[in-house]
């Protein structure tokens, strides 16, 4: 029985060859549904179609790539054991150790026909923003996720010890030195700008400090009513940072009025 069912399986599968031979062929309007005549290309068939596709992706085990072109790898699970039962279900499930590993060439070029047709997909039919579309996220990909986390901790404290050599640092965490390499410089990116942030905002205090029109216009504006320090930093053209640190200063110093009970600083 399970041979026979394969068989039409296949048949099945090799025949949608020849229906996508037919659907290039025909004039679309040949193949949608009319009011004069309802057999033909319905949404229910892409459904279905894109189904099959889900289900076949799973049968060939198709993997999710990960990571970048020079660092890619694929998570998975191993050693599965029984670790106890659902509290609702009451059914054993089933737990393992996580790890990564590179992929192979045919995993890799499996990768790249999804994305390529993935890509095509949302570039001609899907450019909207809507609270029904939410992505999802795996099990494996908060996982994935929380051993990045893990990971550039560890890089960050063995930085922080002194180490600098980097294929020392990979050898440490149990990371390629490329992907090491890649988030050392991240750290020390993100250090940088945030480094930049704070002279940037320094400059922004000095700039409006400097300019005396745009004081006395903060202190118009505050006395007619203007409470809200958003509005008189684009009203000044001055960063909100520098307009609230200097409205601050000026109520400290009672160089202009105290806010009122029940405003709310913006």
């Amino acid at each position: 029985m399970d041979y026979k069912m394969l068989k039409k399986l296949q048949s099945g599968l090799d025949g949608l060859a020849g229906l996508l031979y037919i659907m290039e062929a025909l004039p679309p309007k040949k193949i949608r549904p009319s009011e004069e005549r309802k057999a033909g290309l319905k949404d229910g068939h892409v459904r279905l179609l894109l189904k099959l596709t889900e289900s076949a992706l799973r049968i060939l085990n198709y993997k999710k790539v990960r990571g970048t072109e020079e660092d890619s790898y694929i998570l998975e699970e191993i050693n599965r054991k029984v670790a106890g039962a659902d509290w609702i279900t009451g059914k054993s499930t089933k737990h393992g150790e996580f790890h990564r590993r590179k992929p192979k060439k045919e995993e890799i070029e499996r990768a790249i026909l999804l994305w390529n047709h993935v890509d095509y997909l949302i570039k001609e039919f899907v450019d909207i923003e809507h609270p029904g579309i939410v992505r999802n996220r795996s099990i494996e990909d908060l996982i994935d996720e929380h051993m990045w986390q893990e990971e550039e901790k560890k890089i960050r404290e063995l930085l922080e010890s002194g180490m600098k050599d980097v294929e020392q640092i990979a050898k440490q965490v149990g990371r390629d030195s490329w992907g090491v390499w890649q988030t050392v410089y991240q750290i020390q990116e993100n250090e940088r700008e945030i480094k930049r942030r704070i002279e940037r905002q320094a400059q922004d205090i000095t700039n409006l400090e400097n300019d005396p029109l745009a004081i006395e216009k903060i202190k118009e504006l505050w006395e007619s009513g203007w409470r809200n320090r958003l509005a008189i930093a684009v009203e000044i053209n001055h960063s909100r940072n520098a307009v609230t640190n200097l409205i601050d200063k000026m109520i400290e110093h009672e160089e202009i009025s105290k806010e009122e009970c029940g405003w709310v600083s913006q």
